[in-house]
């Protein structure tokens, strides 16, 4: 008897009937509710310590962030108080040399004169007066020379009088110039040694920044070209609001993404079997949340607080008010001090950086967004220390003035909801008479 030929079909059936029931038993494990239950536990579980151990780095990050933001405001304020005291004193050594000036030029006027005094004064001391009015016998000639001696005596006394008073008024300005050029060279070494500390804690501080917004911060090329379409500062405001605006809704819609993508990563609800299912849901997705900032300082003032507290960026003198004309005759928007060569400056109040780059005939700018619709803006800077996205506090600093200008100009302007207001009555008491 013959066997049974297996035909090609049939065999091809039965694989697949195989597979099928493979399949399924596959599915029925992987249905699971106790195995899809603990792998949920197990995501959770990964996601929780990813989580502790960001936020662990994070607040670290931050803790030596705000640390380092501290000293950097007072060795910025250290370095401002040094500025001023040098102010104060090349103004005093000026006074002083103009004094010493004066007091020599008197002094050769009266030289001739002083010769003269000088002669009188040795002969006096020569023959007194008494050994001149005793010296002839004739009492008539003798009375005579006393008469002559008591009228010229005096003075004589009175010249030399005031020629030691002169004398001494030149050695003391002299000596007080001396002691205002140590004074001077003092100070000078103390901020020399503040501006390099504080590029020290600016260097670290901005290593620490970069790393906390890595891919947060707008490209240069970007901010070069929405200043080079701006028209005037007002656009040029309006402009990085839209974009702000725009970058945050963008970060938005991907926080949304990352969200639904967590969740649509997660197993599927299981079936409940109503005899072997355990009655225990699963455990929700994680909600999505942006991560904390930790270059951002924990404690940012209101605007509303401003008033009285509102700095003026760098050490210098008043030249130009609010809505008064400026020196090319313009109605100013701002106000305009005259600083020292390479002055440090400062940020005014608490905020963020909006803009820092060059911008038109103002040069390097920057411009400070604070919440309520306020916005500071700062030009005539030489060098820049900030970057946009950076958090800033008062008095913390952003840069420096120019260096090779004598009395380089700094302009402030405030601005709420793009237009220029008076920053005067904003100003901390202690900066509306600064020294100059």
């Amino acid at each position: 008897m013959s066997r049974p030929r297996v035909r090609r079909a049939d065999l091809i059936a039965v694989c697949c009937a195989a597979l099928v029931l493979a399949g399924g038993a596959g599915a029925a494990t992987e249905s699971n509710p106790a195995d899809q239950l603990h792998a949920i536990e197990q995501t959770e579980a990964q996601s929780r310590a990813e989580r502790d151990t960001l936020a662990h780095t994070a607040q670290a990050l931050a803790t030596e962030i705000d640390g380092l933001r501290q000293q950097s405001v007072s060795v910025a304020e250290a370095m401002q108080r040094h500025e001023a005291a040098l102010s104060m004193l090349e103004a005093q050594l000026k006074s002083l040399a103009a004094d010493e000036t004066r007091k020599a030029a008197e002094l050769r006027r009266e030289e001739l004169s002083r010769g003269g005094l000088l002669m009188a004064l040795v002969q006096l001391a020569r023959n007194p007066p008494e050994a001149l009015a005793l010296a002839s016998p004739d009492p008539v000639v003798a009375e005579r020379g006393a008469l002559l001696m008591g009228r010229a005596v005096p003075p004589l006394d009175r010249a030399a009088h005031r020629l030691n008073t002169d004398l001494k008024q030149l050695a003391a300005l002299r000596l007080a110039i001396a002691r205002a050029e140590e004074q001077h060279r003092l100070e000078q070494g103390s901020l020399n040694s503040q501006q390099l500390r504080l590029a020290d804690v600016i260097g670290r501080k901005a290593a620490l920044e970069r790393q906390a917004r890595i891919g947060t911060a707008m490209t240069e090329q970007k901010l070069a070209a929405l200043a080079a379409e701006a028209v005037n500062l007002k656009d040029l405001i309006e402009r990085l609001d839209a974009e702000k605006q725009k970058r945050e809704t963008a970060a938005a819609r991907v926080a949304m993404i990352e969200a639904a993508a967590r969740i649509g990563a997660m197993p599927p609800p299981a079936v409940m079997v109503p005899v072997a299912a355990p009655s225990v849901a699963p455990a929700p997705a994680p909600a999505a949340h942006a991560p904390a900032d930790p270059a951002k300082p924990p404690r940012l003032r209101s605007f509303l607080y401003a008033p009285g507290q509102y700095l003026i960026p760098a050490s210098g003198s008043l030249v130009g008010r609010y809505d008064k004309p400026n020196e090319v005759g313009l109605t100013s928007k701002g106000l305009t001090y005259a600083t020292r060569a390479a002055a440090q400056v400062v940020a005014p109040y608490d905020g963020r950086v909006l803009f820092a780059g060059p911008f038109r005939g103002y040069g390097q700018i920057l411009i400070i967004e604070h919440d309520d619709g306020y916005h500071s803006l700062i030009a005539g800077l030489a060098k820049l220390t900030v970057t946009v996205g950076q958090w800033l506090v008062t008095g913390e600093p952003v840069g420096v003035m120019p260096d090779g200008e004598e009395k380089p100009r700094l302009y402030l302007e405030l601005r709420h909801d793009g237009q220029p207001i008076n920053p005067l009555p904003w100003l901390a008491t202690s900066n509306e008479k600064v020294s100059g």
